[in-house]
């Protein structure tokens, strides 16, 4: 993924923005290329990957980026370098006949054609990702799985939340020290992911620029509970008593006070796959615990 690039900072700019949703049609006839019969694929992008991997067709994969690393079995196949630089040498070594990318890549497709049919797959909204798996499942042969997935994924995430839930801040990332806070929109992938949880997302208009919230504006925006996203196996009590004690410093801070500040830390947190799912989950799960905070 990227800002379209991946870096520290630019990482999770990319996160909230990238996954920006929408609604649409469940149903889009997708137009695919005719790769023939021994279709060996190399992936690009993570959330490509991931639902490759989904409806089944993991096998087929021959090559991916250093960042497709959803689910664990993916990281067996050989990687051709990060997503936006990737050997092309190593691509072609791997004898494809489909790469593919997802629609927020700055990688020039006519390189990547000369070494094999080259589809740019959209990955923004909803309806993108929707259309997209579809578009998966038939270039892999595969459209029954991945019109599953896609139902399930678009049931999953239109869920409206009820006039009382929580306000909540969802953040990516949980670095105490950073100087200012990068937020998900409440049009994203990821916040349809909160709403679906139960939750109403604390940030009702997002700005034009990045998804970016200044220390000041934390207070105007005053949120019942924070949620940080990180994507690792795990946090130390020490990092997350740091996060957590970051917000102390804040006087009149709702969640601060009423000690509703959060952290989900899993491998995956931060996808724009299928593995959104079990955010959702996991939200599901920290709203339950500060519903009952809040309730003593």
């Amino acid at each position: 993924m990227d800002w379209k690039g991946i870096g520290i900072v630019g990482a999770w700019a990319a996160v909230a923005v990238a996954i920006s949703i929408g609604t649409g049609t469940l149903f889009a006839e997708p137009q695919v290329p005719d790769v023939g019969e021994d279709v060996r694929v190399v992936s690009l992008s993570p959330a490509i990957t991931e639902t490759l991997f989904a409806i089944g067709a993991g096998e087929l994969v021959v090559a991916r980026t250093d960042h497709c690393l959803e689910p664990n079995v993916a990281t067996r196949v050989p990687s051709v370098g990060p997503g936006l630089s990737p050997d092309l040498e190593g691509i072609a070594k791997r004898k494809p006949s489909l790469i593919l990318t997802d629609g927020g890549s700055t990688l020039s497709e006519q390189g990547l054609s000369k070494i094999a049919p080259t589809q740019s797959l959209k990955w923004l909204t909803l309806r993108d990702v929707v259309d997209s798996t579809l578009t998966l499942g038939k270039l892999v042969e595969r459209e029954r799985e991945a019109l599953t997935l896609s139902q399930k994924i678009q049931g999953a995430l239109t869920v409206t939340p009820p006039a009382n839930a929580p306000r909540v801040l969802l953040l990516i990332g949980v670095e105490p020290n950073a100087g200012s806070l990068w937020y998900i929109s409440p049009d994203s992938l990821h916040g349809r992911a909160l709403e679906a949880a139960g939750g109403r997302n604390a940030i009702e208009r997002p700005g034009d620029g990045p998804p970016e919230l200044s220390l000041e504006a934390l207070l105007k925006v005053n949120p019942d509970v924070i949620v940080g996203l990180a994507d690792v196996p795990s946090l130390s009590p020490s990092k997350r008593a740091a996060f957590v004690g970051r917000f102390d410093a804040f006087p009149g801070l709702n969640a601060a006070q009423r000690k509703q500040v959060y952290v989900v830390a899993r491998p995956g947190s931060l996808s724009v796959g299928p593995k959104i799912l079990e955010l959702v989950e996991d939200l599901r799960g920290v709203l339950g615990v500060a519903r009952l905070g809040a309730a003593r």
